[in-house]
């Protein structure tokens, strides 16, 4: 009886690292994600104000970017 108890206990702990191994793998690519985001949104918003400061338009902005 201890014996299968033991296997239970074991096979419950190597589930719950399994989940929570799990868990950690979607949280680093939801930052990752996150992060790729901020710096994308940081880049543009950089491209613009340089391309402000040279005195371009709007529009001008828009094309080099491919959008």
């Amino acid at each position: 009886m201890t014996i299968f108890l033991t296997s239970l206990k074991k096979r419950g702990l190597k589930k719950s690292i399994i989940l929570s191994q799990l868990f950690m793998r979607i949280t680093n690519n939801v930052l990752a994600r996150t992060r790729k985001q901020i710096t994308t949104t940081t880049k543009t918003l950089e491209l613009f104000i340089n391309a402000y400061h040279l005195g371009m338009s709007i529009e001008g902005i828009t094309t080099i970017r491919g959008r």
